[in-house]
C-alpha cells in the first residue's frame, strides 16, 4: 500500500528529546540510563527502518504502525517463551541422562 510520506520529527525535536535523555541519565542509577540510551537507540534504528522502506517506495499509514508496534512486543515475548521452554525440555532430558549414566557407573 503507498500512501503519503507521513511526517518525521525534525532534527530539531530529535536533538531536545537526546538532551532530555542526557540530562535524565545524568541524574539516574545505571540501570535507568542504560534503558533511556537504549529507548534512544530503538528509536533511531526505527526510523532509519522506515526512511530505508520510504526510500523503496513503501509508505505505512499511522494505525499500521501503531498496530506493528504492540505486535513486535507479543511476537518477541512468543519466541523467548517458545525457546525457554525448549532449552528448559532440552537441559531436563540431559539431567535424566546424566542421572542414568551415573547410576550405571556404580
Amino acid at each position: 500500500m503507498v500512501q503519503e510520506e507521513p511526517e518525521e520529527a525534525s532534527d530539531d525535536e530529535l536533538a531536545a528529546e537526546e538532551e532530555g535523555i542526557a540530562a535524565a541519565e545524568a541524574s539516574t542509577p545505571d540501570s535507568a540510563a542504560r534503558d533511556a540510551q537504549d529507548a534512544v537507540v530503538i528509536k533511531g534504528i526505527r526510523a532509519q527502518a522506515i526512511c530505508s522502506m520510504q526510500d523503496q517506495g513503501i509508505y505505512i499509514d499511522p494505525a499500521e504502525e501503531k498496530m506493528a508496534l504492540r505486535l513486535f512486543p507479543c511476537v518477541s515475548n512468543l519466541f523467548v517463551h517458545i525457546y525457554s521452554n525448549h532449552l528448559n525440555q532440552f537441559l531436563e532430558r540431559l539431567l535424566a541422562l546424566h542421572a542414568v549414566f551415573m547410576i550405571v557407573e556404580h
